[in-house]
C-alpha cells in the first residue's frame, strides 16, 4: 500500500506539473504582437525667420492669422510659436484675434531686448491670433513657429 501511495503522489507531481506548464505555455502565447501599434509621433517642420520693425511704433504683423509660415503664410493650425528680440530697444507684442481691435501700444505686451515671447497661454492652449508687432526702425527680431 505504501508503494502505491508513493507512485500515486509521483504521477500526481508530474500532471501537475504537466498542466501548469501548459497553463504557462498558454499565456504566453496570448497574440499582444498581432495588436496595432500606434504611429510613433512626428513634430510638425518649423519655420523660421528674422526681420526688422519697418517704421517705429507702427505696429506691422509678425504672423498672420491661424498661420503656419510667417508673415502671411499658409493658414492651419498652428502648434507652437516664439518670438525674440534681438534689438536693442523694447518691442511691443500684440495678439490680435480675428476681427479684434487694432492693436496699440497700451495694450501690447512689452519685450525687453534679448526676450522671448511665445504663443502659449496660461491654460496651455495655442493662439492662433494674427501677432502685430512694433518698436524702434531696424531693430530685429526673430520668429519660429509650427
Amino acid at each position: 500500500m505504501r508503494k502505491s501511495f508513493l507512485l500515486a503522489s509521483l504521477l500526481l507531481l508530474a500532471f501537475a506539473g504537466k498542466v501548469e506548464a501548459q497553463n504557462i505555455s498558454i499565456q504566453a502565447c496570448q497574440p499582444y504582437s498581432s495588436q496595432a501599434q500606434p504611429a510613433p509621433c512626428q513634430a510638425p517642420a518649423s519655420t523660421q525667420i528674422g526681420a526688422a520693425i519697418a517704421i517705429t511704433n507702427t505696429f506691422q504683423v509678425a504672423l498672420a492669422l491661424n498661420s503656419t509660415i510667417a508673415p502671411s503664410g499658409a493658414t492651419g493650425t498652428r502648434s507652437s510659436c516664439l518670438l525674440q528680440n534681438n534689438g536693442t530697444h523694447n518691442m511691443f507684442v500684440y495678439f490680435k484675434k480675428s476681427g479684434g481691435t487694432a492693436a496699440s501700444l497700451t495694450a501690447a505686451f512689452v519685450l525687453l531686448p534679448g526676450y522671448t515671447i511665445n504663443c502659449i497661454n496660461t491654460a496651455g492652449q495655442i493662439l492662433q491670433d494674427e501677432i502685430d508687432i512694433t518698436g524702434t526702425s531696424g531693430d530685429t527680431y526673430s520668429l519660429i513657429v509650427q
